[in-house]
């Protein structure tokens, strides 16, 4: 697992600024440099081993990053996060001596004077190549709007930090081994006088941790300290999950700040109202997929429309016994649906009175209405146990945190619920 991480350690060491890579090329150039240097190593030795007081600022060198190395990846076996190259400064000066020796080694003698003058101005280039890097890693975040948050939350950790919302641009669907943007929209009413570490998880239904981040806010850009009251910001990440990962089913989405001495001592949090809710705040569900799902026609007329996105595609009733029925839904939506929606379907008498109900959310709550896909066909299937005669079927939608039911879309919105083409029975 210490060598896996050995590469990381390399590019951190070489354009690692806060949270932000250099660019690719840049470190193209870096790869190259140091092979031409490691083979010229060995040459340069043998030639200049009777030159003894060079060789032994060699050695010198070489023993000294050889204990560096040694300790770094002891360091990275006992310390979870420690492949991080701040450790291994203490190396660069016999690094930056045994890089400028191999190059070296591959010219005559009467070219290194030359050699000298060229790499003056080439490690000026190199130094200023990653500028427009660091123009972005330490810029803190712009200033957000409000009209940007389309899942609103509105807490508050001890501390001072505010959760105003948060958005998922793509959809809160993730396929293994892809990635989903995520942004946070946080503020602040006050100063806040420490720095504290925001951390994001996403657990499985057994709680098992699919996915962690620990960090400072913005990749690192924007310390707590340094928010301004009443400013709000935007901060995305990209959410992965690893296969193997059981899916076709929903994860939870959590997130929370603690103090970087105590890890384990999650900052409490509150509600609009200053009630304390826990630890940990619940963005919300995360429905996990092997592969994208089907896509429905956006152009095919649905059954019926609901405002805000959601469409029945079809529906059929299948009488399974005297007193059993099944209800399958194809659903869609042409919007991304913030809030999840529970459906109800009601076997109703002659006097519109309700012989049977069932209320579920989609697929007995593995696929909430906030994880569709836009034009995904969303199947559904409903048992209903029916006690008595009904004259017609109804279905519809509900906000279960209010109670409020969805409204169809256009000319029947003053109608909550449609009426499924079916035949009664006695």
């Amino acid at each position: 697992e210490v060598w896996e991480l050995l590469p990381f350690l390399f590019y951190s060491y070489w354009g690692l600024f806060v949270a932000t890579f250099a660019p690719a090329r840049f470190f193209a150039v870096i790869q190259w440099a140091v092979l031409v240097a490691l083979i010229g190593l060995p040459v340069g030795l043998s030639r200049w081993r009777h030159q003894r007081e060079a060789t032994r600022v060699l050695w010198l060198a070489l023993i000294w990053f050889v204990l560096n190395l040694v300790s770094m990846i002891n360091y990275m076996r006992l310390i979870s996060y420690g492949e991080q190259a701040r450790f291994f400064l203490t190396a660069a000066p016999a690094i930056a001596l045994l890089l400028v020796f191999g190059w070296q080694a591959w010219l005559p003698a009467r070219f290194v004077p030359r050699l000298r003058l060229l790499l003056l101005p080439a490690f000026v280039l190199l130094a200023l190549w990653p500028l427009s890097t660091l123009r972005t890693a330490y810029r803190q975040p712009s200033t957000a709007a409000a009209d940007e948050v389309s899942r609103p939350v509105n807490v508050h950790f001890q501390g001072g930090m505010t959760v105003v919302g948060y958005s998922l641009p793509a959809g809160g669907a993730l396929v293994a081994d892809q990635t989903l943007p995520l942004t946070l929209y946080l503020t602040t009413n006050h100063p806040i006088a420490g720095d504290y570490t925001l951390f994001l998880q996403l657990v499985d239904s057994e709680d098992r941790l699919l996915y962690q981040y620990d960090g400072v806010p913005a990749k690192g850009r924007h310390p707590t300290r340094q928010w301004q009251p009443g400013r709000l910001f935007a901060d995305p990440y990209a959410l992965t999950v690893t296969a193997p990962v059981r899916t076709d089913t929903v994860a939870t989405l959590l997130m929370g700040f603690y103090e970087y001495e105590s890890p384990t001592a999650r900052l409490p949090l509150f509600d609009a109202t200053g009630r304390p809710i826990g630890d940990r705040l619940i963005l919300g569900e995360i429905r996990l997929l092997a592969e994208l799902p089907p896509r429905a026609n956006g152009a095919a007329n649905p059954m019926a429309r609901w405002a805000g996105g959601p469409d029945l595609l079809d529906a059929v009733v299948t009488q399974r016994d005297a007193e059993h029925y099944t209800v399958d839904l194809t659903w869609r939506t042409t919007a991304l649906l913030p809030t999840d929606y529970t459906v109800f379907v009601q076997f109703l008498d002659t006097n519109d009175r309700v012989v049977a109900q069932h209320d579920q959310e989609p697929r007995n709550g593995q696929a909430p209405t906030s994880t569709w896909l836009t034009n995904e066909r969303i199947r559904d299937t409903v048992e209903v146990h029916v006690p008595g005669a009904w004259s017609r079927v109804i279905v519809g939608l509900y906000n279960a945190q209010t109670g409020e039911r969805l409204p169809l879309y256009g000319e029947d919105a003053n109608q909550d619920f449609f009426v499924l083409p079916s035949y009664p029975t006695d």
